[in-house]
């Protein structure tokens, strides 16, 4: 049975609907009252997948128009998907101390390793698709996973959890308490804040072919304007100059063009401006929940006289620890600062100085603005995703 026919059939069994499979590659289907009116069908249909069809079939492929009528039945399921991982016979890591070791940089604290021990977590991988629209269009699909136990950040675990998905079916995948013991699971707003300023960086950097290219094209039209702009004014002002010893109208009447041509600039200037304005839609298009048995590492952040408790997860997937996030960006970075304030692990970008006073601020305890001068961080301001 072919794929898409595979799915069909599920689809049209969950709405209450009788199917029979019949030869070549079809199926009779037997609808109920609601199907008919959505689908505008009969009480009994016939439908084809293959190239050759049964009789008095309806062809359904991925082109078909039909087939846009499902899309009716889905609506918004399928877009959160829960799956349990027990992972049998693991060797977990003998040396977890030496693991932290070349994950945990910090340039301005330190850290205790306390304790390892099994454990279950839930990792959320999202996959997120981008529209960016500026003088040209691109359009973009990439994921995210994340340790909902520690905002950690959990790349590296999307390759074998895409193999698992691909060979085990959602429905051969039961409900397991340990789900429970993983703890409770993220509420969407909870996702969306911890996305929202990771969501900027992440889709800068995937679009940094893009916008390099936009920006040599935008420096090269404002190039060409200046260029001929300024020829106008330099013949504009030469005309001024011959024509000082005439009569007052023929002075303002240069002055006038001067202006002229100076407003002209000026317009042409927000022009390119709004034609080469980047416009990114981002579009949520499934979301992938999975508990699995991870071993963690309790850790003790301390600074100065303050301390605070952490753990990392080694995950049996992709046999790695996961990558120390920011807690203002959510990006990863080799080495991290840690406040003063609430002890927040930070990426050098986001505990750097405030170019209005010059005074280093956490960017995680103060997102906005600077606490002392009150200066906006546009870095950050308006990161809220679409």
């Amino acid at each position: 049975m072919s794929e898409i026919r595979n799915l069909i059939s599920r689809l049209l069994v969950s709405e209450g609907a009788l199917i029979e499979p019949i030869d070549p590659d079809g199926l009779e289907v037997l609808t109920t009252p609601s199907l008919q009116e959505m689908l505008e069908v009969d009480e009994f249909i016939r439908l084809g997948f293959g190239a050759e069809l049964p009789k008095d079939a309806i062809r359904v492929s991925l082109e078909s128009e039909w087939l846009d009528k499902l899309g009716l039945l889905v609506k918004n399921r399928g877009h959160v998907l829960n799956v349990v991982l027990d992972e049998k016979n693991t060797r977990w890591p003998s040396s977890p101390d030496r693991l932290v070791d070349r994950k945990m940089v910090l340039e301005n604290a330190t850290y205790r390793f306390i304790d390892a021990g099994e454990a279950r977590t839930h990792y959320l991988l999202l996959v997120f698709h981008a529209t960016a629209i500026s003088d040209e269009k691109r359009e973009d699909m990439f994921s995210v996973c994340l340790n909902e136990s520690n905002s950690a950040y959990a790349d590296h675990l999307i390759p074998g959890l895409f193999d698992y998905l691909q060979q085990t079916r959602p429905e051969e995948t039961l409900p397991s308490s340990a789900a429970e013991e993983a703890g409770t699971p993220w509420s969407a707003s909870q996702a969306r804040e911890c996305c929202s300023h990771l969501l900027r960086a992440r889709i800068r950097g995937r679009l940094a072919p893009f916008l390099t290219g936009m920006e040599r094209r935008m420096s090269r039209d404002l190039e060409r304007l200046l260029s001929y702009h300024t020829d106008l004014r330099n013949e504009a002002a030469l005309q001024w100059e011959k024509k000082k010893e005439k009569d007052a109208a023929s002075l303002k009447c240069e002055k006038m063009r001067i202006e002229a041509i100076e407003q002209e600039y000026r317009a042409k200037i927000e022009d390119l401006k709004r034609r080469y304005a980047m416009r990114v839609d981002v579009r949520l298009i499934q979301a992938v929940r999975v508990t699995l048995p991870v071993y963690r590492l309790q850790l003790r952040i301390l600074r100065r006289k303050g301390h605070r408790a952490f753990h990392l997860d080694w995950n049996p997937l992709s046999k790695q620890l996961d990558d120390l996030p920011c807690e203002s960006c959510g990006m990863p970075a080799k080495t991290h600062y840690v406040c003063d304030e609430r002890l927040h692990l930070l990426c050098p970008v986001c505990m750097t100085v405030c170019p209005g006073c010059q005074k280093t601020y956490c960017r995680a305890c103060h997102r906005q603005k600077c606490p002392k001068c009150g200066r906006k961080d546009v870095r950050l301001a308006g990161s809220e995703p679409g």
